[in-house]
């Protein structure tokens, strides 16, 4: 029987595992993700690298950085929009202005005939 180190088992370098139905259903399922013929180890290695731990915490803040600047991005990207909708607006009036402008004096001149 083995001494207990309060390592919890963290100072091994072989583990030995039982596996459930439902925990080897998943890693089989993970499996099919990876080569064919792929092994148990490739598979908890593969399911490690893919855990939010896996690059530390600067991974999470990496995302999280790259969202905050996408939305960044789009917000500007949306002021422009907006600004560029709002010249064309005024630009529209000021052409629906003179078009009406233009009628009128053609209604006028229509009434001195």
């Amino acid at each position: 029987m083995s001494q207990k180190t309060g390592s919890h088992g963290w100072d091994r370098t072989e583990l030995n595992l039982k596996l459930s139905k439902r925990r080897r259903d998943l890693m089989q399922a993970l499996a099919k993700r990876l080569a064919p013929g792929a092994t148990p180890t490739e598979v908890i290695d593969y399911a490690l690298s893919q855990a939010p731990v896996a690059d530390g915490d600067a991974g999470a803040d990496e995302r999280f950085a790259d969202l905050e600047d996408a939305i960044e991005r789009a917000t500007m990207e949306q002021r422009f929009a907006n600004a560029s909708m709002e010249e064309n607006i005024k630009a529209l009036a000021k052409g629906l202005e003179a078009l009406r402008s233009l009628i009128s004096e053609v209604a006028a001149q229509d009434d001195s005939f």
